[in-house]
C-alpha cells in the first residue's frame, strides 16, 4: 500500500520535537519498568523456593524434633506451592513422593499419619509443570 504525498505530508506534521521527545520518554520508562518487574519476579520466585526448602525440611523431619501437627502443616504448603508455582511442581512431587516412602516404612502412629496426608497432596497435584488457569484447575 503506497501513501500519498498528502497524507505522508499530514503524518510527518504530527511528529514534532515535543512528540519525539516524549515517545522517546515513554519508551524509556516502558524499558526500565519492564527490567524492574523482571527483577521482582525473580526475586520472587528465589524467596518461594527458599520457603519451599524450609517447608521440606519441616516435613521430612529429619532431626526428630518436629510435632505431628507441624509436620502435616508443612505438607499441605508443600502441597499448595506445588498448585500455585509451576517451578516448584516437580520439587514437591519428590518431596511428598519420598516422605510417603519413608512414612510407610515406619509403623509409628505419626509416621502413617504424615505418609497419609502426604498421599493426598500428592494426589492433589497435577501430573504436569504447565501453569494452572481457572479452566484447568477442576
Amino acid at each position: 500500500m503506497e501513501l500519498t504525498q498528502p497524507v505522508k505530508d499530514a503524518l510527518l506534521s504530527l511528529i514534532t520535537p515535543t512528540v519525539a521527545i516524549a515517545l522517546i520518554a515513554v519508551i524509556g520508562a516502558y524499558v526500565t519498568a519492564r527490567a524492574a518487574l523482571a527483577d521482582i519476579a525473580l526475586k520472587r520466585r528465589l524467596e518461594t523456593a527458599k520457603r519451599f526448602t524450609e517447608l521440606a525440611e519441616v516435613a521430612n523431619n529429619r532431626t526428630g524434633n518436629r510435632g505431628l501437627y507441624e509436620m502435616t502443616a508443612a505438607i499441605a504448603l508443600i502441597g499448595q506451592f506445588g498448585r500455585d508455582e509451576p517451578h516448584l511442581r516437580s520439587a514437591a512431587r519428590a518431596v511428598l513422593k519420598q516422605i510417603q516412602g519413608i512414612g510407610q516404612a515406619q509403623s509409628a502412629t505419626a509416621s502413617v499419619k504424615v505418609a497419609t496426608a502426604a498421599g493426598e497432596e500428592l494426589q492433589r497435584l497435577p501430573n504436569h509443570d504447565k501453569s494452572l488457569r481457572l479452566w484447568r484447575r477442576s
